[in-house]
């Protein structure tokens, strides 16, 4: 069995991030990719239609791989700044594959930015304005 390493991102950091990405996950994302033009939106409306809604207990087990993997990521651009683009980062995808939940629930253009020296998690919703929800845990949007 491999052992991991821990990083410098703290435990209630790391919990932190995931709970919020295990919040997106849950199969009612919006994919919005601030296009505005009428293929822009269509291709949206057709990503929405390829959400799964997860299987009882599979956004706990995800939201608990992804604070593991936060915490012992070997290299920190990994988990400084996680993001979806039309897909997610390799951390979020290999969460969700092994939790077993689909990489199509997570929302586009959508990231975190985890700065453990000022000890502040923001993210960003479709592109929009930066939002800090660490250590505020403001969860809603």
């Amino acid at each position: 069995m491999e052992t991991l390493v821990r990083n410098e991102v703290p435990e209630a950091m790391a919990r932190a991030a995931a709970h919020w990405w295990a919040e997106r996950a849950d199969g009612t994302a919006h994919h919005n990719n601030r296009g505005g033009d009428l293929a822009s939106v269509f291709a949206g409306i057709l990503a929405d239609t390829m959400n799964e809604p997860p299987k009882v207990g599979t956004l706990e087990r995800f939201e608990e791989i992804l604070a593991e993997k936060i915490m012992t990521a070997e290299l920190p651009y990994m988990w400084r700044s996680i993001w979806v683009d039309y897909g997610p980062d390799r951390i979020l995808a290999e969460a969700a594959e092994e939790a077993g939940i689909s990489c199509n629930n997570f929302p586009w253009k959508t990231g975190m930015y985890i700065d453990v020296e000022k000890g502040e998690i923001t993210v960003r919703i479709a592109l929009g304005e930066p939002k800090k929800i660490y250590p505020e845990m403001q969860w809603d949007e």
